[in-house]
């Protein structure tokens, strides 16, 4: 049966070109990273959810072509070798984390979580198996139309947003849209330096690429240009110049090529003095895009020193950087209202990586990169592969000038492997008795199989944010009950996602408290209101005991509940100093304390959570007030 049922499969399979299919499904896939999605869409977590399908149907097509030809082709890649000593280093430190429900499940749409990780790996394993190098550059043009369409719609709506607001659409963050323009810059330079040209009876498509090639370069910049951001501009400038030494070294290009190099590292070395200096934080310049704030380096690199003190090796686990930060950030942000920020990366990925994956993750992954970065710039012969050397170069730059995001890193790996796949070797398995063919076949099913468990959970993650942002809107509404029916739906979905829980634990709070309020109030079912949220709020603490915003939310419930039993008053002010403890230097937890203190007429214990909130931020209003009403007579 089992047999018949491949059989069937290579005869449905012999009309069609599953290379030119795969090709066909990156394409896709790259298209879709890149353009803005509508509002009600989750973004990042629908893009998880693209690449995951992709890997899913690249899979079929695995199997489809293994039973074919019952060859096992496994490339021979040092860069594969040590990704995969990463993932393997992330996956331990993932199981010692003090988060590890949080690493693994709830922050399944991070850029660097354990789940991304296995992501970008199973995108760079699957690619090098599934494709040839000659099929890539019969349908080169594919990928870069792709690519060329995708920024461009991209850059249109972020030019539009600047004059028009755009509510209806969901961009990335600021480093993306930077990243995703240098990258469409970059590759329509690399079209125009190297004259690529597709196939001269195909007239439609060589006229579509000049015409994409040409926007592109010109929108491209021109957003460079209004953003003026000093990091792309140094950037681009070593970039540049370290191709026109390596070109100048060994005499790769002719004197006109070498010398666009040359103007162009001019061009960006004069632009990198004259733009403004970079401060201590970066300000996303574009007033209709999501704003972003990131930490400069010797912040991060004393984040990073901090944390790699007390874990050295594995590090906190990924996606854990955020804990770290609340930990050792510098208490003078508070002067500058940043209190509250929390950066979950550090100013690029592999001070984010030492403080999450140890000393151990960030060495195999330096060796990974800079390995990928000698490939590129000293092995890529053909002219038409060239065309993706530029922008590949400045994906693997961008990691060490910029914290990396998802579709930045998917980039990387897609187009990593675009270019690998023509320089690897490969040894093939081959299946000549029906003991080893079973034996394989088994093998890849269990493969499949935990994959097919990986891909459902972010299928229901995916869900899970969709109802979450509907239960954003019916609170902007005032519909609380509407709001915790839908929140209701995405826990029981994403079931250890701690954000979900704190967040159905407040609304359960609030309308409790709605309840209270009314003329006729159900005591019943505001005792059942109130013990269902302290049992959320139990449940994100157990899940992600490093997150200081669940014990906040649990002291929250307490407080609230304090008027009424002398024990509710202690409860919330160990689960605040439980918060504080994780979250030191945020005045907002000793400041609640105080307060607390204060109204169970606890003089003392009121000052001296009153002076630390002063001593963190001595501006603040609310502090000022609470010391002329409680500490001056």
């Amino acid at each position: 049966m089992l047999a018949r049922f491949f059989k069937n499969i290579q005869l449905l399979s012999l009309s069609l070109d599953l290379d030119t299919l795969q090709i066909y499904l990156i394409s896709f896939l790259i298209f879709f990273l890149i353009i803005p999605f509508p509002y009600f869409i989750p973004i990042i977590p629908f893009k998880t959810f693209l690449i995951s399908l992709f890997i899913f149907i690249s899979l079929i097509l695995f199997f489809i072509k293994f039973t074919q030809n019952q060859v096992l082709n496994l490339p021979k890649s040092f860069s594969l070798l040590f990704f995969t000593i990463f993932l393997i280093l992330a996956i331990f430190s993932t199981i010692l984390s003090s988060s590890k429900y949080f690493s693994f499940y709830s922050n399944i749409s991070s850029s660097h979580s354990l789940i991304s990780f296995l992501l970008y790996f199973l995108i760079f394993l699957i690619l090098l198996i599934n494709l040839n190098a000659s099929k890539i550059l019969e349908k080169l043009y594919l990928l870069i139309l792709a690519s060329l369409l995708g920024t461009l719609i991209n850059n249109i709506l972020i030019l539009i947003s600047l004059f028009i607001p755009l509510p209806y659409f969901v961009f990335t963050n600021f480093t993306e849209m930077i990243i995703l323009s240098t990258f469409s810059f970059l590759l329509s330079l690399s079209i125009f330096i190297q004259n690529l040209k597709i196939d001269p009876s195909k007239k439609f498509l060589n006229i579509t690429l000049k015409t994409l090639t040409l926007l592109n370069l010109i929108l491209s910049f021109v957003i460079l240009f209004i953003s003026n951001f000093q990091l792309i501009w140094l950037t681009l400038a070593l970039l540049f110049s370290g191709i026109y030494i390596y070109n100048s070294l060994y005499e790769k290009e002719e004197f006109k090529v070498n010398a666009i190099y040359l103007i162009l590292t001019t061009f960006f070395l004069l632009l990198y003095i004259i733009s403004p200096e970079l401060g201590i934080f970066i300000f996303s310049r574009f007033p209709n895009l999501p704003q972003e704030i990131r930490p400069n380096f010797l912040t991060s690199l004393n984040i990073s020193y901090q944390t790699f003190k007390t874990n050295p090796l594995l590090g906190t686990g990924p996606s854990t950087f955020i804990y770290s930060w609340l930990k050792f950030r510098p208490p003078g942000l508070n002067l500058l209202n940043l209190e509250t920020t929390r950066f979950d990366q550090s100013f690029n990925l592999p001070l984010t990586l030492i403080t999450e994956t140890g000393l151990l993750g960030f060495v195999i992954f330096l060796i990974f990169v800079f390995y990928l970065l000698l490939i590129f710039l000293f092995y890529l012969s053909d002219i038409r592969l060239k065309i993706l050397q530029l922008p590949s170069l400045f994906l693997i730059a961008a990691i060490f000038f910029f914290p990396s995001y998802i579709i930045h890193l998917s980039l990387l790996f897609i187009f990593s492997s675009m270019l690998l796949i023509s320089l690897t070797d490969y040894f093939a398995i081959k299946i000549q008795t029906k003991k080893l063919f079973l034996a394989l076949i088994i093998m890849l099913l269990i493969g499949t199989f935990f994959y097919i468990i990986m891909f459902y959970n972010i299928t229901k993650y995916l869900i899970a944010s969709i109802f979450y942002l509907k239960s954003l809107n019916e609170l902007q509404n005032n519909n609380f009950d509407k709001a915790i029916n839908y929140l209701n739906i995405s826990n029981i979905l994403a079931p250890k996602s701690d954000l979900y829980l704190r967040e159905l634990s407040s609304l359960l709070l609030q309308r409790a408290n709605i309840e209270v309020r009314t003329q006729n109030p159900n005591i019943q079912f505001i005792q059942n209101l109130i013990t269902y949220s302290i049992q959320t709020s139990n449940l994100a603490i157990s899940i992600n005991p490093l997150e200081p915003l669940n014990y906040f939310t649990l002291a929250n419930i307490y407080e609230n509940l304090s008027s009424a039993n002398q024990q509710f008053y202690y409860l919330a002010i160990e689960n605040y100093q439980k918060a504080a403890e994780r979250d030191p230097y945020n005045p907002v937890y000793y400041v609640r304390m105080a307060i607390l203190h204060y109204n169970n007429k606890n003089k003392i214990k009121g000052d001296e959570n009153l002076k630390k909130a002063y001593m963190l931020k001595p501006t603040d209003q609310q502090i000022l007030n609470l010391i002329r009403n409680y500490m001056v007579k």
